[in-house]
């Protein structure tokens, strides 16, 4: 949204449902995101064996997590929009919403690695995919309420910014 800049009250003039922006949004996001992702963890899996069943569920855990996370930035960056900038990289990195995001993706990328840690000492049969199968039905969950809040609360929340 802060990429707009001071052209936003153009876009919210078009016949364009907020449902259409925001998914061009988070598709163009997951363009790129996506693919890095799930290369990353076929190339981990090279260094790390794992079964086939623990790398699809690697993989679709890395899917959902970048799906909330891409859901996570476009919220955050409806609430604290920065649209008074100059060049684009002021609208790129140096909001409010981009610093919030990338300290709640850090907790989201880290919690996960922290509290399997302290969990093995005390819970005897924890495997790593016992584990990640949880993980990723909790990210699944935030994924959906993300999105739920977005296509609920966000469009009002686009209506009231004004440029």
């Amino acid at each position: 949204i802060s990429m707009e800049g001071s052209k936003l009250q153009n876009l919210k003039c078009l016949p364009i449902k907020f449902i259409d922006i925001a998914l061009s949004k988070i598709l163009l996001n997951l363009t790129f995101s996506l693919p890095t992702c799930v290369i990353a963890v076929v190339v981990l899996s090279i260094f790390i064996p794992m079964g086939w069943m623990l790398l699809l569920v690697s993989i679709l855990y890395a899917v959902v997590t970048v799906i909330a996370q891409t859901i996570l930035g476009l919220l955050l960056n409806l609430r604290f929009p920065r649209l008074n900038w100059t060049s684009e990289t002021q609208a790129a990195k140096g909001g409010l919403s981009m610093f919030l995001t990338m300290i709640l993706d850090l907790i989201l990328a880290m919690a996960p690695m922290i509290i399997f840690m302290l969990l093995l000492q005390y819970v005897a049969g924890l495997t790593l995919a016992i584990f990640l199968v949880i993980t990723l039905a909790i990210a699944l969950v935030v994924m959906l309420v993300l999105g739920t809040i977005l296509f609920t609360c966000g469009e009002k929340i686009f209506k009231r910014i004004s440029v």
